[in-house]
């Protein structure tokens, strides 16, 4: 590949609490799906940035933009399902494993493609958080933790996001 790496790294980044092995996969797989986006050569930019969002919360971002052939607008919401890939070889994983590992890190990423222009996805990683009010007691009608019947359990499912470029 003939791709140019342009990179811009804000001085000022706070240390992250993270697992480093899974946080180093989805930046590589980011990476190379950009580079595969980009036969012909191209531009490969990776940026970072400390941005504060509504709440209070500060968030690290990590920008990651080729310009390669971009992504169909039609394929655009798929591109982190499992298996689903634009690549004729692509196994369709590296999108979806990569969303994983970002929200396993309390984050989530967006994606803007153009096609024929080229493709950005932002990883958006908490660093950090509003003071919150204390929890209710658990649980919240005063029974006893082990009385599996009155126990309350909330699980929330993520829903399937699509908003990415480049599928795997």
């Amino acid at each position: 590949f003939n791709v140019q790496v342009a990179k811009d790294f804000a001085p000022d980044l706070p240390l992250l609490m993270v697992d480093g092995r899974r946080l180093l996969q989805a930046l590589l797989n980011t990476i190379r799906n950009g580079a595969q986006a980009m036969p012909e050569g191209g531009v490969l930019a990776v940026s970072t940035r400390v941005r504060r969002t509504e709440g209070s919360i500060v968030r690290l971002e990590i920008e990651i933009c080729d310009s390669g052939v971009g992504i169909p607008a039609k394929a655009l919401s798929q591109v982190f399902d499992p298996f689903f890939s634009t690549k004729i070889r692509g196994s369709g994983l590296g999108l979806a494993v990569t969303l994983r590992i970002i929200r396993d890190h309390g984050g989530d990423i967006d994606v803007f493609s153009d096609e024929g222009q080229g493709t950005t996805f932002i990883m958006h990683l908490p660093l950090q958080r509003a003071p919150q009010e204390p929890p209710a007691p658990y649980p919240p009608d005063g029974s006893s933790a082990g009385d599996s019947e009155s126990s309350t359990h909330n699980a929330t499912a993520l829903p399937n996001e699509t908003a990415s470029p480049d599928a795997s």
